[in-house]
């Protein structure tokens, strides 16, 4: 069954806005502190590094799920990315949102190096472990 929190929207500037489900706000609103954002830079993301295009980031937000809390990361309920191909980027996490897969499903996915999909992995993967100096914290008020 396809979920209308699951579609994503994009905005064709330079750098491209792509966002999917809930914002860090919504979600605190919702699921208080229990949320955890991952706020990941651009600036290390070895593909943006390389084409200097370090400007813009990747936010992922999880929340706890029912019965199982944060074992395998929660559940993804939203996401923004602000990078060239944003709107590609976008859909892992909005694939993932309609599958109800456990983010560590994202994180563990084998991606080519060095990608622009790579980047959305890394920052799956900040929600579990430091990743480039970058960890998840919890959700606030916007």
């Amino acid at each position: 069954r396809f979920k209308i929190d699951a579609i994503p929207w994009v905005t064709f500037t330079a750098p491209e806005v792509a966002r999917v489900g809930m914002t860090e706000g919504e979600a605190f609103d919702r699921f208080g502190a229990a949320a955890r954002v991952v706020d990941f830079p651009l600036a290390k993301v070895d593909r943006a590094i390389v084409e200097n295009a370090t400007d813009g980031f990747i936010k992922i937000i999880a929340a706890p799920r029912a019965g199982l809390r944060s074992l395998a990361g929660g559940r993804f309920v939203g996401a923004s990315i602000v990078a060239p191909h944003a709107g590609e980027l976008i859909h892992e996490i909005s694939n993932a949102m309609n599958a109800g897969a456990f983010p560590a499903r994202v994180a563990l996915a084998t991606h080519a190096y060095p990608t622009w999909s790579m980047a959305v992995q890394q920052a799956v993967g900040a929600l579990f472990l430091d990743v480039n100096d970058i960890q998840a914290r919890p959700a606030c008020v916007g």
